[in-house]
C-alpha cells in the first residue's frame, strides 16, 4: 500500500480518486498483459525461456535503481 499512497501525495484531493483509479487500472492491466504474455510463452517454449526472459525486466530495474542511487548521492565535498 506504500506506492499508492506516495502518488495520492503528489495530487490535490479533487484528483486522488482519479489518479488512484488510473494508477490501478496501470498496474492490473500491466499484471493481466504480463499474465497472458508468460502464459503464451509457457505453452510456446517452456518453462526455462520464461525464466530466461524474466531477467530481461529484472536487469533494466536494477540498472534503473543504481541510476536513481548515483543521481540522488550528494557530492562529496573535501
Amino acid at each position: 500500500m506504500g506506492a499508492p499512497a506516495l502518488v495520492l501525495e503528489c495530487h490535490r484531493p479533487d484528483e486522488k480518486a482519479r489518479v488512484q483509479s488510473l494508477n490501478d487500472f496501470i498496474v492490473f492491466g500491466m499484471m493481466t498483459f504480463g499474465s497472458l504474455l508468460s502464459g503464451g510463452r509457457l505453452t510456446s517454449y517452456g518453462c526455462n525461456t520464461v525464466l530466461s526472459s524474466s531477467f530481461i525486466p529484472l536487469a533494466i530495474a536494477i540498472f534503473a535503481l543504481l541510476v536513481s542511487a548515483t543521481a540522488r548521492r550528494p557530492a562529496i565535498v573535501s
